[in-house]
């Protein structure tokens, strides 16, 4: 499980994800590993990173290690893959986003899924700016058993939400539980018109919380707020402990990318101050 959120307003894209993994060993009991990796950024000089979730290992390499070798390609210092080398002045995030998630799903993904069918989904999800432009391009790929599905692309959009693994942070962004929908329908509605209203009442409450003009500093404070706050209630609520760890962060303006890494909050109240 991964907790992981994408904000794009006018002025750039904050992507946000927790840094714990689980995996489950061969007797089905699950085992923790915090320290994980899912924010990738592609090349210094290029405005763009990639955010991953589901599987983050393929065989016997960790997508840590696969992305360090991408980067080295896209930056031209693989001399064995000259023809990676982005070109800066011309190579869009599309095409880019293509390549790299070719790579890894013909060179890896697919060879752990013909030797365990029932593996895991992995899903790459790539914003930044291409060259010239003044919006964010969006390009989302998801591996699953034997086959690539996408890309979903779009760049038109004044504010962009992305969001997964968060039962938490689905109520703080959408103002209702993931599973008001089932319970409008168990209720008799029409369930066509339950997913209506249950997009429009969440499209209200995300439009209350976000404009487009908000400075990417606040979206980035947003960002770390709303992961933590994933995190610390994690802790209380009677879901399994999945997700935890630092918070990773890169904030993408047309200019570059910003790395970011904090210690989650404990918001426990403290014994010093528990008193009467």
């Amino acid at each position: 499980m991964s907790v992981i959120l994408k904000i794009a307003v006018a002025d750039g894209v904050v992507m946000g994800a927790d840094s714990r993994s689980t995996l489950l060993r061969g007797d089905k009991r699950p085992q923790v590993f915090d320290g994980v990796q899912k924010i990738f950024v592609l090349h210094k000089d290029y405005p763009a990173a990639m955010l991953t979730w589901g599987l983050n290992r393929l065989n016997d390499v960790s997508v840590t290690q696969l992305m360090e070798d991408v980067r080295r390609r896209l930056e031209g210092n693989d001399p064995d893959h000259a023809d990676w080398k982005i070109d800066l002045g011309k190579s869009s995030l599309a095409e880019i986003s293509e390549r790299v998630s070719n790579y890894l799903f013909h060179d890896h993904y697919q060879k752990v899924e013909q030797a365990n069918p029932s593996v895991s989904s992995m899903n790459l999800h790539f914003a930044g700016y291409s060259p010239g432009d003044r919006k964010p391009t969006h390009v989302e790929y998801s591996f699953s058993k034997d086959h690539i599905v996408g890309p979903t692309q779009s760049n038109n959009a004044d504010v962009q939400l992305n969001y997964a693994g968060g039962p938490y942070l689905i109520r703080l962004l959408s103002g209702s539980d993931q599973g008001l929908m089932g319970k409008l329908v168990e209720a008799g509605i029409d369930r066509e018109v339950a997913e209506k209203t249950f997009r429009e009442f969440s499209s209200a409450a995300f439009g209350e919380l976000l404009h487009p003009g908000i400075p990417l500093r606040h979206v980035a404070a947003l960002v770390r707020s709303l992961l933590n706050a994933e995190i610390d209630l994690r802790r209380m609520g009677p879901e399994p402990d999945t997700v935890g760890g630092d918070i990773q962060m890169v904030v993408i303006d047309r200019h570059g990318c910003r790395e970011m890494k904090f210690k989650p909050i404990d918001f426990e109240i403290p014994d010093s101050v528990w008193k009467r």
